[in-house]
């Protein structure tokens, strides 16, 4: 992942360190490659609405100081935290690697034996943080870097400071869903779900896939919470000690010490003593070096870059937030469908290109049979910030492109393709009229990262495009524009999706 120009309102000096470049944006703030005293490192400074949050800000003064004490070879350091500023930002260890989300998706999966040094090197980065009295509670592909020497742990600490303040109401979710542990779904993660999320992480390092699939968030969180996992592809040494770290009591997982005893064949009492050196011995051999991209840590210009410009500079840093402490939504896209097929219905409200808003609804004349529903059809019930009540009516056919419609009009800026943007979301399904998912019952909105990237279904990347805060959206999503013939479980084939997408934040990239 390269950094970015920095933008025309971004910081050119952090008090010590002279910002380079961006290296990420998310729903916790911005993370910046900088060059400091002793060099690069990555500052994470937070956004306005954690500054301006005297919860988080008090807790962030509390705990913020456990980051620093957190010392192993596989997690990234945390060098400053600076809470007394306008905007509090944390110093990190820059980490020149690809993310494993990324080494997987573009190389396939690691070989046995890196598998079984990977999860040597988090099971003694989670003994560090656990000694701190941390819980990370996002560990996942995205927030473990490649170094030349072993993997390292970002973002630990960051999702446990978020929760529990106001901020969890408005658009701040702690965990992503395909990497969680079951009591994290209901809301009591410990230190257990580091473990739980340990075991999937290894998964999907082996086998490029998740252990509990893809699809509606809400059937993936059923599937974490009462389903086995699947194994298929994973080698079959390193099964036994991943089927008791997904146990779904959290009292009879392995303790992370365990774990690397386990991969390593040592016992635990000297694990317990040299977790660090003892995975560290595992690397050798097993652990080749990423492949280095030529300039990759060179230094930015010194002045203000071009923002039309792209600058490659392939390292990641500690603590990129793209996809960090908020939610993903997990609305995979169905292979063979593409964002291109299918187009909005006429007079559907799809929004303008000149002004990113909807158009009216068109209802159109009364004809036998009946014709298509339109948006004015399909009746919501249910005021600000509650869960809305859908209608779908009997009196017309089900519509057969997409349609889109604002229910209410919010303010700011329209969201764009490869915008972040936070929602709450009610999902019903046209032919039984069955509520399959909402995030008003979890208590938390999701957050989607780069809309239109092709991560999300193709109606809800079309119809979500100049959706702004406090918007509430109408989406009915055909099957071509949602998971096809084939469905996906347990959306049926040939199923017409309905959405009401209320928006709480647009972040633009």
């Amino acid at each position: 992942m390269g950094a970015r120009p920095l933008r025309d309102d971004d910081p050119v000096v952090i008090d010590d360190y002279r910002l380079q470049g961006r290296l990420g944006a998310g729903g916790m703030g911005v993370v910046y490659l900088a060059e400091g005293p002793e060099g690069l490192v990555a500052v994470k400074r937070l956004r306005q609405e954690y500054a301006d949050d005297f919860a988080f800000r008090e807790r962030f003064r509390r705990e913020g100081a456990a980051l620093t004490l957190v010392g192993s070879e596989f997690t990234a350091r945390v060098l400053e935290v600076q809470v007394d500023v306008p905007n509090p930002y944390l110093v990190m260890e820059y980490v020149d690697g690809p993310s494993l989300s990324a080494r997987v998706a573009e190389a396939g999966p690691l070989p046995p034996g890196q598998v079984r040094a990977l999860g040597a090197g988090l099971a003694a980065a989670l003994m560090a943080i656990h000694r701190a009295g941390i819980v990370h509670r996002d560990l996942k592909p995205g927030n473990v870097l490649l170094s030349e020497r072993g993997p390292k742990v970002i973002d630990f600490g960051i999702a446990q400071l978020a929760d529990a303040t106001s901020l969890t109401e408005t658009g701040v979710a702690v965990g992503s869903p395909v990497y969680m542990a079951p009591e994290q779904v209901a809301g009591r993660p410990g230190p257990p779900a580091d473990v739980f999320s340990w075991a999937l992480t290894l998964v999907y390092a082996a086998t490029g896939r998740l252990a509990f699939g893809s699809g509606v968030t809400q059937a993936v969180m059923f599937r974490i919470m009462y389903g086995e996992p699947d194994l298929a592809g994973v080698p079959d040494d390193l099964k036994p000690i991943l089927t008791a770290a997904l146990a779904k009591d959290p009292a009879r997982r392995p303790a992370p010490d365990q774990l690397v005893a386990a991969l390593s064949e040592n016992d635990e009492t000297t694990v317990a003593r040299r977790p660090d050196e003892i995975a560290t011995t595992l690397m050798a051999g097993n652990w080749p070096a990423p492949p280095r991209a030529a300039g990759r840590t060179a230094l930015l210009p010194a002045h203000r870059p071009n923002r039309k410009r792209v600058l490659a500079i392939g390292g990641i840093a500690a603590g990129v937030v793209a996809a960090g402490a908020a939610v993903a939504l997990v609305l995979a896209n169905s292979g063979g469908q593409s964002a291109g097929s299918g187009g909005p219905a006429t007079g559907s409200g799809q929004p303008s290109a000149a002004s990113g808003r909807p158009a009216t609804a068109v209802t159109p004349s009364v004809s036998a049979p009946p014709g298509p529903c339109t948006a004015d059809d399909i009746k919501v019930a249910g005021g600000d910030g509650q869960k809305p009540t859908i209608t779908l009516p009997d009196t017309c056919t089900v519509p057969t492109q997409l349609v889109v419609k604002d229910l209410r009009t919010g303010t700011g800026l329209a969201a764009k393709r490869g915008d972040d943007i936070t929602v709450n979301y009610t999902l019903m399904t046209w032919s039984d009229k069955l509520t399959l998912d909402n995030s008003y019952d979890r208590g938390w909105p999701l957050t989607v990262t780069g809309l239109g990237n092709g991560g999300i279904i193709a109606g809800w990347e079309q119809g979500l495009v100049g959706i702004r805060k406090g918007d509430r959206r109408l989406l009915v999503v055909p099957p071509a524009l949602a998971y096809g013939t084939n469905g996906q479980s347990p959306v049926k084939p040939n199923e017409t999706l309905v959405f009401v997408v209320d928006a709480t934040a647009v972040v633009s990239n």
